[in-house]
């Protein structure tokens, strides 16, 4: 009998060698970071659901599934929004044209939106008025872009500032760009998006903040608008960085679309089906930018969001 307990001793201590592992994995995955991340729910058939819960949200960090830990719609008390404007001193003044229509927008923004107008000169975002819920006052501080300027300008390089001076109140967090996105601070041959460090870094910062960017392509002033090489440069330009934030990228043509209202409604369609998505990141060694994947088995619905997420390291 002594030799059989002893056996069964060694069982049981073998089964709960085993099964450390997988409590292992469960601690691992109680522990980590909350991380907030703004997320637009489209909509696209008969099909799609009215709303979205929690348990309908798959959040992936590197291709590991990590818990949800809150999923609030942007809705009443949760839709607060701070909006920048970056209007590129570059443009031609034409863009003036489309003003009426930018400040109708503006003005029928939601009351609890803060708006920020800001220019992008030389590489820096010029505050023509600063975050206010007073929607008339941001309207009254566009004014016409100067033109030209040097080519080394960069309007990417302002909009890094710009983020790095977002105040830390508020909730959701969106800019809008209108820039013909060429940059040639660096040369044409880093002016492609993959080889553009000024695009790069706004990425960036923009991830890193939380920080969806919209831009809508106006064509600059003088003669770098003829050239439809640099035209189509500054357009993907524009699209990767709305597509890596989580924002999009409006443009027709080579020209300065015709049409802004079409423009602007389609933006406050995704405000208003937004989401403030919390969920707990895998913390590492170091700082990083880890990928992050949505997905959802509802049906009709597509999720979009920042393509890399801002990790903390462990503290120590």
């Amino acid at each position: 009998m002594r030799k059989y307990g002893i056996w069964l001793t060694i069982l049981l201590l073998f089964l709960g060698w085993t099964s450390l592992p997988g409590e292992s994995q469960e601690a691992k995955q109680a522990s980590g970071k909350d991380v907030n991340v703004t997320v637009t729910a489209l909509r696209r058939g008969s099909n799609a659901p009215a709303e979205l819960n929690a348990e309908d949200i798959f959040v992936y960090q590197n291709n590991v599934r990590r818990p949800v830990v809150r999923w609030i719609q942007a809705t009443g008390q949760n839709s607060r929004l701070d909006l920048a404007i970056l209007i590129d001193e570059s443009l031609d003044t034409s863009i003036g044209s489309h003003f009426a229509e930018l400040k109708d927008f503006i003005r029928s923004l939601p009351e609890n939106t803060k708006v920020a107008i800001a220019y992008a000169s030389y590489g820096n975002a010029q505050m023509a008025q600063d975050f206010t819920f007073d929607h008339e006052r941001a309207a009254a501080a566009i004014h016409l872009p100067r033109g030209p300027l040097t080519e080394a300008s960069s309007t990417y390089r302002a909009l890094t500032s710009l983020v790095k001076r977002w105040p830390e109140d508020g909730g959701r967090r969106a800019v809008l760009v209108l820039s013909d996105g060429i940059n040639l601070y660096w040369g044409v041959s880093q002016a492609l998006p993959t080889n553009n460090p000024d695009l790069q870094q706004a990425i960036a910062a923009a991830q890193r903040h939380g920080v969806n960017v919209y831009s809508i392509y106006a064509e600059t002033a003088g003669n770098l608008r003829q050239d439809s090489f640099l035209v189509t440069i500054g357009q993907s330009c524009l699209q990767e960085l709305a597509q890596a934030t989580g924002g999009k990228a409006y443009f027709e043509g080579s020209r300065t679309p015709v049409n802004f209202q079409t423009i602007f409604q389609n933006l406050k369609d995704r405000f208003a089906n937004q989401y403030r998505l919390t969920f707990r990141a895998q913390e590492g060694e170091k700082e990083a930018y880890d990928r992050l994947r949505l997905s959802t088995e509802q049906p009709g619905v597509e999720l979009i969001a920042s393509r890399r997420v801002y990790v903390p390291a462990i503290a120590r």
